[in-house]
């Protein structure tokens, strides 16, 4: 039973409404309380809530959420290959920077030693 869902007299926009099967009684119940199991008010008799029906608006809006997730995807991995292209060109880079480093290290310990 779902006693935190409340059924309410007020319809708000993402609410399911839907018919007792049972006695007909009009009920509406938040998005949430979709699959559960409730009591109706008016015969007493446990029934399901429906899951709520999904508009064309609605399959529209995913749509073009997913169109939009997929293009933000294919522009991080095309920043992400150029960032690891910059990152391989750096680290080797770095390593010419090292090798000199350690040359200058070894020719200022020669001359220490001289």
């Amino acid at each position: 039973m779902a006693d935190e869902i409340k059924l309410d007299t007020s319809i708000q926009t993402n609410d399911i409404v839907f018919e007792c099967p049972n006695c007909g009684k009009s009920l509406a119940i938040e998005a949430r309380g979709a699959g559960m199991e409730i009591t109706c008010p008016d015969c007493q008799n446990t029934i399901p809530v429906p899951a709520p029906d999904a508009t064309n608006t609605d399959i529209a809006e995913l749509v073009s959420e997913l169109e939009a997730a997929r293009a933000e995807i294919a522009f991080l991995e095309k920043n992400q290959a150029e960032l690891q292209m910059h990152l391989e060109q750096i680290s080797t880079e770095w390593g010419v920077i090292q090798n000199a480093l350690d040359r200058v290290m070894a020719l200022i310990q020669d001359l220490r030693l001289r």
